[in-house]
């Protein structure tokens, strides 16, 4: 459970919120000159309201809700902190719902004085490899929701191969391409249910049908039938693009080089990302004609394939 603390104060159990939405937004002065031009200057941070709402639960409910409101009314500045974020932040308002003296509903809106959390000057990237896992952890989920066993046995046998790879980075390329074979299988099944579930909703009978003296029982048993199709055409179609889009990432692998764009970063992250060991930067160089590891702007780097071994030296653009 994340700690919420407000002041002196530690939101505990029911007390603690489902969410707590923050956020900023750059103040900006637009100057709109003759002719369309437009200047716009940034005129700094500014952070956006926090407010969130919860329950006090308990004998002390009633105490807890009139100390926040003794705090609100003081007027003064205190932190707020909760997971990795931190703020100095003057209670606007506390609102609550008194049901009874040991349940009563909150409301708190914060108005920020300074956000003190540290920033973050850049984001290692996610990995090939980390993405073909991720989305395979999204199909599996899906295969699940639908229920069916064929597609599901065919989810298993994907499982298994990736698993087989293990290191995805010193695989040999024909042991990674080998894996188009599962997915491309549990693709062609979802793709069939697809089209097999379409036909299904084209021919169930329509309400004329009972108003013309129908069967009633075998029409409402097309009708239960074609809801649990419908319920599947989602997760179906959810699970044919997640499959989709493992099959690119897997082919980006398998044919030894792939390229990615990002903002900014260094050449020590990416292959620590990419190959498990940021010394392998020297690879990432060669094979974009850079000497400095250090990115600035939009850069597309091509990924080449794990080197065997890094010389560490400097390199020639």
């Amino acid at each position: 459970m994340v700690k919420v603390q407000l002041g002196d104060f530690i939101f505990g159990r029911f007390e603690v919120p489902e969410r707590i939405p923050f956020g900023a937004s750059q103040a900006l002065t637009v100057h709109k000159l003759v002719g369309g031009k437009r200047v716009v200057d940034a005129m700094g941070r500014s952070p956006h309201a926090l407010a969130w709402s919860g329950w006090f639960i308990g004998e002390n409910a009633l105490a807890a809700a009139r100390y926040l409101k003794g705090v609100c009314e003081a007027g003064a500045p205190v932190p707020l902190t909760w997971d990795e974020l931190a703020y100095t932040v003057l209670i606007e308002s506390v609102d609550y719902d008194y049901v009874l003296e040991s349940r009563i509903s909150y409301q708190i809106r914060c108005e920020v004085v300074t956000d003190d959390t540290a920033p973050i000057t850049d984001v290692p990237p996610l990995s090939v490899e980390q993405l073909v896992n991720d989305d395979l952890d999204a199909a599996n989920a899906l295969s699940d929701e639908i229920g069916d066993p064929g597609l599901s046995g065919l989810m298993a046998t994907l499982t298994s191969a990736v698993a087989a790879i293990g290191d995805f980075a010193t695989a040999p390329a024909s042991t990674i391409t080998a894996l188009g074979t599962p997915i491309g299988a549990a693709r062609a099944l979802a793709e069939a249910m697809i089209t097999a579930a379409s036909g299904t909703i084209g021919a169930a009978p329509g309400i004329a049908g009972v108003a013309l003296g129908g069967d009633p029982l075998a029409m409402a048993s097309a009708f239960i039938s074609q809801i649990a199709v419908v319920q599947n055409v989602a997760p179906l179609v959810g699970l044919d693009r997640t499959l989709g889009r493992m099959a690119v990432n897997v082919a980006a692998m398998s044919s030894g080089s792939s390229s990615l764009t990002l903002v900014g970063g260094n050449l020590f992250q990416i292959a620590a990302a990419q190959y498990g060991d940021a010394m392998d930067w020297a690879a990432l160089a060669q094979a974009n004609r850079l000497t400095d590891p250090v990115l600035s702007g939009v850069t597309t780097l091509v990924i080449p394939p794990k080197p065997s071994s890094n010389g560490g030296g400097v390199l020639n653009a």
